[in-house]
């Protein structure tokens, strides 16, 4: 190790994660860069994970934050955050295992460009490690994101470094002055889409998102996540989609896109009455109604993103929001990401 090297956190998130977690922290700890510290955030386990966690890896530094409840993706993450010491931050699930010169790779990108605030790695299926999970995200003008090369053989189409608008939450690496200048993760949305506000609140910022494609985690996706039921995906999901266009849009784009979502939202709606998913249905009205319980809260929210953080327009933000899809391309992502319900 350089004495130069950065010092990096990597926080890992734990709920009941015993089928995963030795085999995420085994290959963490066998990083060929040495200077980082481990920090395992377990959200109130009960599976006996941590006790495995304790025993397996007596030997090895790793700090271990135990929530009395659990605080979900969001608030444990940013729990995490708050006892890290690292130059970059690296945000780890349970049900992910990481190659051994990952690290070296995100540093490499982070020291090369001091502009770039937040690394998407390229996530590939731990159960099928020739296929992609996810390669980042781009958005719609429905107010939709949509994945990179979800499924997809890994034949180099994805090896290059490129700007793309988000980065997704399974494995981030950030960048410790980005989190100074806007803020940790939004706890307002508990799980789901926090990463999407994160990675816009970066490109508003004036730092940029980019792919580290030589840095390689293999991701089960879901592997360990609480499901009590679908209220998460569907309610979670509706609010912070909503409340993440609230915050970040300029407000003459904010006129004709958050409407342009929000219909969008109700044909969701009156879907799932015609399909009798009416428990799915209230779910996503429940999120809608959210939006206007708290708006005074996302007013406040979004006055502190546009005066304190915004320093690029959303002209230049959308140069890149939307990829290079052309605008029937454009269209076509939307209405497949409804047709997934």
């Amino acid at each position: 190790m350089m004495p130069t090297e950065p010092y990096i956190t990597i926080i890992i998130l734990n709920y009941n994660g015993m089928g995963f977690l030795e085999g995420c922290i085994d290959s963490v700890l066998k990083s060929n860069y040495s200077n980082f510290e481990a920090i395992l955030v377990d959200n109130a386990s009960t599976d006996g994970s941590i006790e495995l966690v304790k025993e397996t890896f007596a030997d090895h530094r790793i700090k271990i934050i135990r929530n009395e409840t659990d605080r979900d993706f969001v608030g444990a993450n940013n729990i995490g955050i708050s006892n890290s010491s690292g130059d970059y931050l690296v945000l780890l699930s349970n049900d992910t295992q990481v190659k051994k010169d990952w690290l070296n790779e995100i540093v490499s990108i982070f020291e090369k460009d001091n502009s770039v605030g937040v690394i998407q790695i390229k996530l590939l299926k731990l159960d099928d490690k020739s296929k992609i999970d996810t390669c980042g995200h781009y958005f719609t003008i429905f107010g939709f994101p949509y994945e990179i090369g979800v499924g997809q053989i890994d034949n180099g189409r994805y090896d290059h470094i490129y700007e793309l608008f988000g980065a997704r939450g399974a494995a981030l690496p950030l960048r410790r002055k980005l989190l100074d200048k806007i803020g940790y993760l939004d706890e307002d949305y508990i799980i789901y889409g926090e990463d999407t506000d994160l990675s816009w609140r970066c490109w508003l910022s004036g730092f940029k998102v980019a792919l580290a494609p030589k840095a390689i985690v293999y991701h089960k996706g879901g592997g360990t996540l609480n499901k009590s039921s679908l209220y998460r995906v569907f309610y979670h999901g509706t609010k912070n989609n909503i409340r993440t266009l609230i915050k970040n849009l300029s407000f003459g784009n904010l006129l004709w896109m958050l409407p342009l979502h929000i219909s969008c939202r109700i044909i969701m709606v009156i879907f799932f009455i015609l399909k009798r998913r009416i428990s799915d249905a209230s779910w996503v009205l429940k999120g809608i109604l959210w939006n206007t319980k708290n708006l005074r809260q996302n007013l406040e929210e979004r006055y502190r993103v546009q005066h304190s953080i915004r320093k690029v327009s959303d002209a230049q933000i959308f140069s890149v929001m939307f990829g290079k899809l052309s605008l029937p391309q454009i269209i076509k992502k939307g209405f497949l990401w409804i047709g997934r319900i």
